[in-house]
């Protein structure tokens, strides 16, 4: 490209063989590889077609387009963020965090090989999951169990396993949607069962479920509504008496807990369901589906415990292969049952964040802004202590508000939007939320061994976008 100091036209733009033979290219290729160089030579000459609509460009502004593509490319993965947000559970910042124990087993477990599906006892094929199996029945009090790879899955497989190409009834009120346009109905029709819509919007009964029992029933669907709340004139049958009723005529009652809180929380009871899997069973659920990675505290992942002839079934469909889940997952869910059955509650993040006493959150918020103004003397950035509230997330429960607190961030001449962006973009990334002009930090999900790279996140304020 030495030819051309100025381009004045796309005709003059350099092939991407020939920009790969440049020298300056060429530092870069021997950095980072030539298939991602190459990919940003693409994406720079793209950039130039666009630039030329509006005047001529240097032949180095190509050359620094090129190792800025290169740096967006490689740089645009997974990055640690700190939660501030105050949502235990956020679905976006990849919900639970997994404990160091948990890592540990998945980690030694992953390095080699194990017995992931092989009996070490008589040598022939084991079964996949077997590992958990017993923990999860011991835990619940579940006759069986089985795991998929998310909750979704878990729902798809129940309703093809157990639903067959019969009818599945369901209340007009549960039929919610959740993030990413995940939509109860959609994942029911595409299971292959019939929807048979019961109720209305605010109340359905218990006889409503018993009339719709016909001949082409196979099963009776559950749904805890844990991303919103309806107030008013509302009614719910209690989850025992729809299974009192489903059981008359044999038809077994699926339930999607969603959050799979196996502790007893104080989470609001609501909506005729009971706030535990070991609830749901009790109440006479025949299958009880929910996630590993939202208030069990797991890996991402979905679980089905209940009626063994019934987790049976959904472990011998076709779809059950195709949603099955691989060894690091197995390993770390073991890791985290063995801790809620041994009650060491401590060890699971999600859960120790969410017995924290808001006053303890606030000798933290008190002793962060203290030291933030000795180690950081001269900086613009006024933090201040303040009370808030905490929510759970992952669809756990609307309703559910915790005490908490945490810190004000503001900066003598940029907004709070600015201060916003500016952590976002550090390493590694703060993410909080912007109310009356200040970003709030809510520290109940801020974990404390991260308090020093989030000052030191913050100190970065003082040098702008």
């Amino acid at each position: 490209m030495a030819e051309h100091t100025q381009i004045t036209t796309p005709r003059e733009l350099p092939r991407v063989d020939r920009m790969l033979e440049d020298s300056a290219i060429g530092n870069l290729i021997e950095d980072h590889g030539r298939a991602p160089v190459t990919t940003a030579i693409r994406r720079a000459l793209e950039w130039a077609r666009q630039q030329l609509r509006e005047g001529p460009i240097a032949s180095s502004d190509l050359h620094q387009q090129v190792a800025l593509e290169v740096e967006i490319l490689l740089g645009s993965g997974l990055r640690p963020v700190i939660n501030g947000t105050g949502v235990l559970l956020h679905t976006n910042l990849g919900r639970a965090p997994i404990s160091n124990h948990a890592l540990r087993r998945a980690t030694t477990l992953g390095q080699g090989f194990c017995n992931l599906e092989f009996d070490l006892e008589d040598g022939n094929r084991g079964v996949r999951g077997g590992a958990v199996q017993p923990l999860l029945e011991t835990l619940t009090g579940a006759e069986a169990a089985l795991c998929v790879n998310n909750n979704a899955a878990a729902v798809l497989l129940s309703l093809a396993a157990i639903g067959g190409k019969g009818e599945v009834i369901v209340s007009r009120g549960e039929l919610v949607e959740i993030g990413g346009s995940y939509r109860m109905p959609d994942v029911m029709r595409l299971s292959g069962v019939r929807l048979c819509e019961i109720g209305t919007t605010n109340r359905t009964r218990v006889e409503d479920f018993a009339t719709a029992i016909g001949p082409d029933t196979q099963a009776v669907l559950r749904v805890h509504r844990g991303n919103f709340h309806i107030e008013g004139f509302v009614q719910s049958p209690d989850l025992a008496d729809v299974c009192t009723a489903a059981h008359k005529e044999d038809i077994p009652v699926l339930v999607d807990l969603g959050h799979g809180c196996v502790q007893n929380l104080s989470l609001p009871e609501g909506d005729g369901l009971p706030s535990t899997v070991q609830g749901c069973l009790k109440a006479g659920a025949d299958v009880v589906l929910f996630s590993g990675d939202k208030l069990l505290g797991g890996p991402q992942c979905g679980i089905a415990v209940g009626r063994a002839d019934l987790i049976e079934s959904m472990r011998k469909h076709a779809y059950y292969r195709t949603v099955r889940v691989g060894k690091l997952t197995i390993a770390a869910l073991e890791a985290v049952l063995r801790d809620h059955i041994a009650g060491r509650i401590e060890n699971i993040p999600a859960l120790a964040a969410l017995s924290l006493a808001s006053e303890v959150l606030q000798i933290r918020a008190q002793a962060l802004v203290e030291t933030y103004a000795q180690q950081y003397p001269d900086s613009g950035v006024k933090l201040a202590p303040t009370p808030c509230e905490s929510e759970v997330g992952g669809g756990s429960d609307a309703r559910y508000q915790i005490d908490s607190y945490g810190i004000t961030v503001q900066h003598d001449t940029h907004s709070a939007h600015v201060i916003s962006t500016i952590l976002r973009r550090a390493t590694p990334s703060v993410v909080g939320r912007v109310e009356n002009d200040k970003v709030v930090l809510d520290l109940r999900t801020i974990q404390e061994a991260e308090l020093e790279d989030l000052r030191q996140v913050l100190a970065q304020i003082d040098n702008g976008p």
